[in-house]
């Protein structure tokens, strides 16, 4: 299961609004939109990404422990022996990297957002504040590249992960860079 992160945002209400789809929802994709044309699986069929994967010539993973079961994974699979819903899958799947470098949606916010952004969350322009939870991390390059598109305004992210209480950072990002701050508390003792 992976890490949850709650990550709160702070700034001007047209920043914010960049966030959301025309429901009122925050969309990722506002901002750095997935170009594939198969989108939403639900679940992806093991054999169709391994098979993609191998088709499209993925890079391993970085550990050798995962990149050698990577390779074996890959050195077994056979397209013959997927049935039919997971080799439209393997197909669309080589289309979608095809189309935009990335196997599905799944891939693509690992990379170009840093995390996935958990179900439908609302957020209210107004307050000039939203909240939002994401599975691995918070989406810094998602919001270094909303700051990028707003580069006077002053973008105030603060994280944690759920399972840590101690694993608070809080960062400003301005012009699409990050700066960690000192929290609240660490600055008001040191005056």
């Amino acid at each position: 299961m992976p890490t949850i992160v709650t990550t709160t945002i702070k700034a001007a209400s047209h920043v914010i609004e960049a966030l959301l789809n025309e429901e009122g929802f925050i969309d990722f994709n506002r901002i750095a939109p997935f170009l594939g044309p198969h989108r939403g699986f639900s679940l992806v069929d093991g054999g169709a990404l391994r098979a993609a994967a191998r088709a499209c010539n993925i890079p391993y993973h970085r550990n050798s422990l995962v990149s050698a079961l990577q390779q074996l994974g890959r050195d077994i699979v056979d397209i013959r022996q997927l049935d039919d819903s997971a080799f439209r899958q393997f197909v669309q799947l080589v289309e979608n990297y095809r189309a935009c470098g990335y196997l599905d949606e799944l891939d693509f916010a690992r990379q170009e957002w840093g995390a996935g952004l958990c179900s439908k969350q609302r957020a209210e322009p107004s307050t000039g504040e939203c909240r939002f939870k994401t599975t691995w991390s918070c989406p810094l390059r998602l919001l270094e590249r909303l700051s990028a598109r707003f580069p006077n305004d002053e973008i105030r992210v603060s994280y944690e992960d759920d399972l840590n209480d101690d694993s608070r950072v809080e960062l400003v990002i301005k012009g699409g860079m990050h700066s960690k701050v000192q929290p609240f508390a660490e600055t008001a003792n040191a005056q």
